[in-house]
C-alpha cells in the first residue's frame, strides 16, 4: 500500500499528488496554491489517500502556500476569462473540424498561461487551432489529451448505483480492472451494469473481488461445478451467493433448489474432485486450482492519465 497527499484543481477538478512542506499543516477542504505545469494554480486539499497503485514516478506538485482571500478573488476573475476562452475554443474546434472534445481547463493565477483538456479517439493535429486561439486572446495555450476515465473523473456524475462516481469522489489513481472480476461476481451477463460512464469496466468491481477470491480458495463452488450433497443427490451449480453461503443448483432428477453449503459434501469441476467437505470444514483435497489462478491473471485494462498525450506549446 502507498500513501499520498492529494489535491483537486478548482478549475478542472483534476486530481494531483502534492508535496506539503514539513512546517505546514492542512485540513481537508483548505484551499492551497500549488506549482503546476503552467505556473501557480489554486487547488483544494483532499487529504491523505492510500492506494495499491505505486505512483512514485508520477509527477508531484509542491504546495507553495495556503490560499488567501486575494488569491480567491483573483482566481474568480481568471475563471471568467477561462470560461470565455473555452466557449470560443469549442466554436473554433467546429470551424477547423478537429475531432476532439474540449471539456475542462486550468488557468494560472499569474501570467497568461492556461491548459485546455480534451479527449479524442486518436492523435489530433491542432496546431492551427492553437495558433488561432493564442492570437485571439494573446495567451499561451497548452492543449492536453487525456483518456475517457480521466474525463469521467474530472467531470463527475452519478453512477448506476445512484451515488457520485467513485473516480470523482475518492479514487486518486486508477487501478487495473479485469473482466474476470465481473465473471466472479456473476455480472458479466449484463454489460450495461458493469460499464461506467467512461465506457470502461467500473472501478467498483475491484472492491469485493478479494472476497470472491478468498471464498474460491475456501472451496466455495463456482458456476458450472457439480456438487454432491450429503443426502446423496447431486446437481450442477447455476448461480451462487457468497454472502448467504448458498448455491442454486439443478439436480440430476430435474429439480431446482437453493442449497446451503453445509449440505454439500463434494465439489467436482471438469470431472475432477476439487474440494471435499467434512462437516462445516473443508478437507485438504484440493486437486486443481489452476483455473482460478488463470482467471486472476487474465487480460486486464488500465488507462492511466496522459499515456497518449499530445502537447503543443506555442508562445503567444
Amino acid at each position: 500500500m502507498h500513501t499520498y497527499h492529494s489535491a483537486k484543481a478548482l478549475d478542472s477538478n483534476r486530481k494531483v499528488i502534492i508535496e506539503i512542506p514539513q512546517d505546514m499543516s492542512l485540513d481537508r477542504g483548505e484551499k492551497v496554491i500549488i506549482d503546476s505545469e503552467i505556473g501557480e494554480i489554486i487547488a483544494e486539499y483532499l487529504g491523505e489517500f492510500t492506494t495499491h497503485v505505486d505512483l512514485e514516478e508520477k509527477e508531484k506538485f509542491p504546495v507553495i502556500r495556503k490560499a488567501t482571500e486575494e488569491d480567491i478573488l483573483l482566481w474568480e476573475e481568471k475563471k471568467e476569462f477561462l470560461e470565455k476562452v473555452m466557449r470560443v475554443a469549442r466554436q473554433k474546434v467546429k470551424e477547423y473540424s478537429v475531432p476532439m472534445s474540449l471539456f475542462a481547463g486550468e488557468i494560472a493565477l499569474k501570467g497568461r498561461n492556461l491548459t485546455l483538456y480534451f479527449t479524442s479517439s486518436g492523435r489530433v493535429d491542432f496546431r492551427a487551432l492553437v495558433r488561432d486561439l493564442q492570437e485571439t486572446f494573446n495567451v499561451k495555450i497548452r492543449l492536453w489529451q487525456v483518456g475517457v476515465r480521466d474525463r469521467a473523473q474530472m467531470l463527475g456524475g452519478i453512477g448506476v448505483c445512484g451515488r457520485p462516481l467513485c473516480c470523482h469522489k475518492h479514487i486518486l489513481a486508477f487501478d487495473n480492472v479485469s473482466i474476470y472480476m465481473a465473471k466472479r461476481q456473476l455480472s458479466v451477463f449484463n454489460p450495461s451494469r458493469i460499464s461506467g460512464q467512461c465506457g470502461r469496466l467500473m472501478c467498483c468491481l475491484r472492491y469485493e473481488d478479494n472476497v470472491y477470491l478468498e471464498m474460491d480458495e475456501k472451496g466455495f463452488p463456482k458456476v458450472g461445478d457439480v456438487v454432491k450433497l450429503k443426502e446423496g443427490k447431486s446437481g450442477k451449480v447455476m448461480t451462487r451467493n457468497i454472502f448467504t453461503n448458498m448455491v442454486y443448483i439443478h439436480t440430476d432428477e430435474g429439480g431446482q433448489a437453493w442449497i446451503d453449503l453445509e449440505d454439500v459434501s463434494e465439489v467436482w469441476r471438469k470431472g475432477q474432485l476439487v474440494f471435499s467437505y467434512n462437516g462445516n470444514s473443508q478437507d485438504s483435497k484440493k486437486q486443481s486450482s489452476t483455473s482460478s489462478d488463470n482467471e486472476s491473471a487474465g487480460v486486464e485494462h488500465s488507462e492511466h492519465s496522459n499515456k497518449s498525450n499530445d502537447e503543443i506549446e506555442r508562445e503567444g
